[in-house]
């Protein structure tokens, strides 16, 4: 994406995917619960590791106990010439973010939840190369959720 609102109202650019998660207990959407994030990420090019910053925003499940979260490799969108060497990076480049996430909520008895899965965004082949394509492996179908540490 170049130059792309987003929901807060900000343009960015680079590449992202969005994942949804739907919450449930004994089989039934948690609607309407808040849900905070923690996640831990390894980003690299060409297989060095590249430290940038994560943005964690909390958020809620809708009346099905569905939320969307969108994580990947955003930058402020700049000048047309600076995100033509970004997009030329994250297209030329071997790239890969590896993100493990945990999600702690309150389930409507009061219990205080989490659950923790991992997911990569990466642009690099089975042959080695990198790719102006990107690839989503995904947290698992389903978390097992625990109490979550006081």
């Amino acid at each position: 994406m170049q130059n792309e609102k987003q929901n807060d109202g900000t343009f960015k650019t680079g590449v992202s995917a969005n994942a949804e998660f739907t919450i449930t207990k004994a089989g039934k959407p948690l609607s309407n619960v808040s849900v905070n994030e923690k996640n831990t990420t390894k980003t690299t090019l060409n297989g060095q590791a590249r430290p940038l910053k994560t943005v964690e925003t909390p958020g809620s499940t809708d009346a099905n106990g569905k939320m969307t979260d969108t994580f990947g490799l955003l930058a402020p969108a700049g000048s047309a010439k600076d995100d033509k060497i970004l997009i030329h990076v994250l297209q030329n480049q071997k790239v890969a973010e590896t993100d493990t996430q945990t999600l702690t909520f309150k389930a409507p008895d009061g219990a205080t939840c989490s659950c923790t899965g991992k997911r990569t965004l990466t642009n690099v082949g089975a042959d080695g190369n990198a790719s102006a394509t990107y690839t989503v492996k995904p947290m698992e179908q389903e978390l097992p959720v625990t109490p979550a540490a006081q």
